[in-house]
């Protein structure tokens, strides 16, 4: 299945600024795929994830919009209304469909993004939407917006620049699904997904290249962004440690303060231990041959934090995540030096049909 998942507006005085275009762009590449209309308020979903009946959520809309100074023809009854149907098309989307992200490009606008949506469990059946309900500063980059998110496979991004023939009759042929989410009709857009299928490569529908990689996550694909099933992994990890850091006894003597997984701070979740706070990042991995990879933005605020930093390494031993053994690693910077290999990975993707081929 293919979606045009558009992630701002087409009227140009309603664009993100740039420093928000960049951190979605950036949030990406850690497997989230951000949608507006996500004030703290507005989830489609509720704690126990089961989805939120529509005029619940459109009182909840309407009352989270006023108390954030939306304008009056912003919270109306029809424009709730109209907004839920819309977002609704996040629960739809199931593992494997491909997603079309429009005018989203590292250095600009002048691209598109090609992805496959991932799910936490494994089965196809299961959707891929989620709900940041994460604490956030008070300068952040998209505000306190942009909470819906789809989860993605970073592995199987495809991002190509407007100036290639294909990748512009694309962009042609997106004119008239301005909406936020649209799932693409295959028979009244032929054109559209011919185009997107030469771009893309392979089937748009059946078993997808995420669902391939966590089939296989057993033969991790070291030096490239993680597979569907060490995402998976990564987040039964971290849901595992959260549950046992809510707990009466917490976990190496810290208890939960905040959720910060999506922040973009460098580290998971606030804790405190006694009177001070403590960053703590969740690094999931098998127990027979995993690794850990450590990114610069977490490199960099372990460094800067110090004693205030403690990594927890989760064994995935293959059992059930509450029989996962937990080690914790305080002020990792000095170890991960002594042991890591700084690793810079560089790839090209290119479409054959691109190519000059020599006869």
């Amino acid at each position: 299945m293919l979606y045009v998942f558009r992630v701002e507006s087409t009227k140009f005085d309603e664009r993100l600024p740039e420093e928000g275009r960049a951190f979605l762009w950036q949030e990406l590449q850690q497997g989230r795929l951000r949608q507006g209309w996500g004030i703290p308020g507005m989830s489609l979903v509720d704690a126990r994830h089961e989805a939120i009946a529509r005029d619940r959520w459109v009182q909840n809309f309407r009352q989270a919009a006023e108390h954030a100074g939306w304008e009056p023809r912003a919270r109306t009854v029809r424009a709730a209304a109209r907004r839920h149907t819309l977002l609704s098309h996040m629960r739809e989307i199931r593992r494997g469909a491909l997603l079309l992200v429009p005018n989203l490009a590292q250095t600009g606008r002048r691209g598109l993004v090609l992805v496959r949506a991932i799910s936490k469990n494994e089965t196809l059946s299961s959707n891929c939407y989620g709900w940041d309900g994460a604490t956030r500063r008070r300068r952040h980059p998209l505000g306190d917006d942009r909470r819906h998110l789809v989860r993605v496979d970073p592995f199987t991004i495809r991002a190509v620049s407007y100036e290639g023939t294909v990748a512009a009759k694309i962009r042609t042929l997106l004119g008239p699904l301005r909406n936020c989410i649209v799932p693409v009709n295959s028979t009244q857009n032929k054109a559209l997904v011919g185009s997107v299928t030469r771009l893309y490569g392979g089937s748009l529908s059946g078993s997808s290249s995420a669902h391939h990689s966590a089939k296989n996550r057993g033969t991790p694909r070291k030096g490239h962004p993680p597979t569907a099933g060490q995402l998976e992994r990564g987040v039964k990890g971290e849901e595992e440690v959260l549950r046992r850091l809510k707990s009466s006894k917490g976990i190496f003597g810290l208890n939960y303060r905040e959720d910060r997984r999506n922040s973009g701070d460098g580290f998971d979740f606030l804790c405190t231990d006694g009177a001070r706070e403590i960053e703590v990042e969740v690094k999931t991995f098998s127990a027979t041959d995993g690794q850990i990879i450590i990114s610069e933005n977490e490199l960099c605020r372990a460094a800067l934090s110090k004693e205030r930093y403690c990594l927890l390494g989760v064994f995935d031993s293959g059992r059930r995540p509450p029989d996962w053994k937990v080690r914790a690693l305080w002020s990792p910077s000095a170890e991960l030096y002594r042991v890591g290999d700084e690793q810079i990975v560089r790839q090209f993707r290119v479409s054959p049909n691109d190519i000059k081929w020599h006869s």
